[in-house]
């Protein structure tokens, strides 16, 4: 999370659970809402982190952000769906951080 405040953005919620998905952490950044999914992994050798956010995963967090954005009446503030990969390699120090912005659409 501190890689995201010291981006700018500000925390509004995590690990927030509904039976249509659950949200790892939901932001302010400016004007718009951010969804953030959080992948880590000790290593690549099953595919890269982000791989692991399936079409059908997309629709569980597009579901549940609607429904956190319903109950706090958030329907004019724009949004986005960013992932962010965190890779810690046995050995490493540091995990080697990774944000995509706008990583897939609500369409």
């Amino acid at each position: 999370m501190d890689f995201l405040i010291k981006r700018g953005h500000t925390i509004l919620a995590r690990n927030v659970r509904y039976p249509e998905g659950e949200l790892d952490i939901v932001t302010r950044d400016g004007q718009c809402l951010v969804f953030v999914e959080v992948r880590t992994r000790r290593s690549e050798k099953h595919g890269e982190c982000w791989e692991g956010i399936s079409r059908a995963k997309q629709r569980r967090l597009i579901r549940a952000a609607h429904r956190f954005r319903r109950e706090g009446r958030l329907f004019s503030v724009p949004c986005r769906f960013d992932v962010i990969t965190v890779l810690w390699p046995e050995g490493c120090h540091e995990p080697i951080v990774t944000h995509f912005q706008r990583a897939f659409d609500a369409d």
